[in-house]
């Protein structure tokens, strides 16, 4: 059984949508993780959802619950959007949390150690915090000891990330050879499916055997225009990623460090 307790189906010339870069309001998006589920569910077509909050995991345990206690016909994948000492990195099918502010090398081990995937966001971007091109290149170079990352994120829609994508695209064909992965980043449930991963099959198990395979691929599709959006709702947006962050990364680690229960 795969970590989203479910088998994999049969294989079949069918692509799978996936959206594998989701917030909620566990961290710094503006809507809950029952918000997301129903948003994905009734005005998109994808099949499969990774919910991916910064720094915890509990927005995308709740999403997955809903979803199968719903019924929703979309598949909810747990992930985390982990803050490391070299930038972000998304963890998915990941059961437990995962500690931040550790190395690169730490951080990946403790995803694979639970059976989850690893992935580069926003790869090669000053803000938000990013992998940059050296770092990627040492982790991918030959070597028997180092862990690497599953999948890059190609194509992420957001205005920071798209100055940088066709380097990024250009680079993993040349050099990487990882997974290619389509997230929208998205914080407002409008966002959602803005970019997607095509994979062959239907389910998040089918999800991850493509991962692993490197039958994946990124395909961007058509999102609100900021304006839409509004300069209001974008402000209490940034008010909540100013605050976000910063409250699950160091609130646990004060709780460990003054031995303060939960």
């Amino acid at each position: 059984m795969s970590p989203e307790g479910q088998r994999p189906s049969r294989m079949t010339n069918r692509l799978g949508r996936a959206d594998l870069h989701i917030h909620t309001t566990a961290s710094d998006g503006m809507a809950s993780p029952e918000d997301v589920v129903r948003w994905a569910t009734e005005h998109t077509a994808l099949d499969v959802i990774a919910v991916t909050d910064h720094d915890r995991l509990d927005g995308a345990l709740r999403a997955r619950e809903f979803a199968r206690m719903s019924g929703a016909n979309v598949e909810v994948v747990a992930g985390i959007e982990i803050t490391t000492r070299r930038g972000h990195l998304l963890a998915l099918f990941v059961e437990e949390p995962v500690p931040s502010l550790r190395s690169l090398s730490q951080t990946i081990e403790a995803v694979h150690a639970q059976g989850g995937l690893c992935v580069i966001p926003h790869p090669m971007s000053l803000l938000p915090p990013s992998l940059r091109r050296r770092t990627i290149d040492r982790m991918m170079a030959p070597s028997d000891w180092r862990p690497r990352v599953d999948g890059i994120e190609v194509i992420n829609p957001t205005p920071v990330q798209s100055w940088w994508q066709r380097r990024v695209q250009q680079r993993n064909a040349e050099s990487w050879h990882l997974a290619e992965i389509g997230g929208s980043d998205a914080h407002f449930p409008e966002q959602i499916g803005s970019a997607v991963t095509r994979f062959p099959g239907r389910t998040a198990a089918d999800l991850k055997l493509a991962l692993d395979a490197r039958l994946a691929s990124a395909e961007r599709r058509s999102g609100p225009p900021l304006r839409e959006i509004g300069a209001r709702r974008l402000m209490r947006q940034q008010g909540r990623a100013m605050l976000a962050t910063p409250r699950a990364v160091i609130g646990p680690a004060l709780r460990r460090r003054f031995g303060v229960k939960q």
